[in-house]
């Protein structure tokens, strides 16, 4: 083919399969990439360990929140769906933290002076503060906010209701009337864990 010449069909044929296979591969190993990046999170797992301080001073970990369920929450002072879950956590937190259960906020890919300002504006009286350099998130494999594990008295990852109806190791979208899952599906997750604290 000189210059000036079109090109054969069969010519173009072959120039786009070979421009769509190369697409594929760059896909194919985009996605690979995700996956080992992302870690899958399994019902009944040890959870992930994380440690936070938050707002008021206070320090967070895995370790020293043994014995109790913990309702593990990232959210962000950016994020639409977060806003109708703040009074829902809030309200978890007012019932079930005298029962033993501990509702951990932590503000992910913020500024800590908007996510202050943020729990402030929502009410969020338990503890919350930032996932200093995603850390604790990239444990958990976070694909976004909000998303929400709950942690059993052994240390376990507890089953959660998923969308498709199926348990899943975390909540990912809103708890709230009309979200992914609905604040009375949690509270019977927490039921559960506080009257049968498996060994």
């Amino acid at each position: 083919m000189s210059l000036g010449t079109a090109p054969t069909p069969a010519l173009t044929r072959s120039l786009v399969g070979l421009t769509i296979l190369a697409g594929l591969v760059l896909v194919g190993f985009l996605a690979i990439g995700v996956v080992r990046g992302r870690r899958v999170l399994s019902p009944g797992q040890a959870a992930p360990e994380f440690a936070f301080t938050d707002f008021d001073g206070g320090s967070h970990d895995l370790a020293t929140t043994r014995g109790q369920v913990v309702v593990l929450n990232f959210w962000a002072s950016w994020c639409v769906e977060c806003v109708a879950e703040a009074p829902e956590l809030e309200s978890i937190w007012r019932d079930y933290g005298p029962r033993g259960v501990q509702v951990l906020g932590l503000a992910y890919t913020d500024t800590e002076p908007a996510a202050r300002a943020y729990a402030a504006a929502h009410g969020m009286t338990f503890p919350n503060g930032m996932d200093r350099a995603a850390a604790v998130s990239a444990r958990y494999g976070l694909t976004g906010v909000p998303e929400t594990v709950v942690i059993d008295q052994q240390g376990r990852l507890a089953a959660l209701p998923d969308v498709d109806g199926r348990e899943s190791a975390k909540i990912v979208g809103a708890i709230a009337p009309g979200g992914v899952v609905e604040p009375a599906q949690l509270r019977a997750v927490l039921d559960r864990l506080l009257e049968d604290p498996q060994p």
